[in-house]
């Protein structure tokens, strides 16, 4: 792992990989010849994925790499995004279904 470390004396700083186990073991300092103090751990480099998941915009074809990106392309071609719209109230939905029927089932008086 990579770790970092200042001279205790003239505050000069180095970075240097180690051995997890060797860390606390410090080069010497170029100036004043004295061990380095471990200072900071800093976390190794790593790729994460991107937050924004690419896909392809199914109006243009477009590769979408971005959330703004996604939007600019939305509002120029006067879409919008499913996820957007309110869930269904089912229970609404059946209420209006069972009063739909009702009426449907009432005899009609000629």
């Amino acid at each position: 792992m990579r770790y970092d470390y200042k001279c205790p004396v003239c505050t000069a700083t180095t970075e240097a990989i180690r051995k997890v186990d060797d860390r606390h073991d410090g080069p010497d300092c170029e100036h004043c010849e004295v061990q380095m103090k471990l200072t900071i751990l800093t976390a190794p480099m790593v790729n994460f994925p991107p937050w924004d998941v690419s896909y392809k915009c199914m109006t243009t074809g477009q590769a979408v790499t971005s959330m703004r990106q996604k939007k600019r392309i939305m509002e120029e071609n006067g879409t919008v995004d499913a996820r957007e719209f309110p869930a269904p109230d089912f229970e609404k939905m059946s209420q209006e279904r069972q009063e739909f029927h009702e009426v449907a089932n009432k005899p009609v008086n000629v």
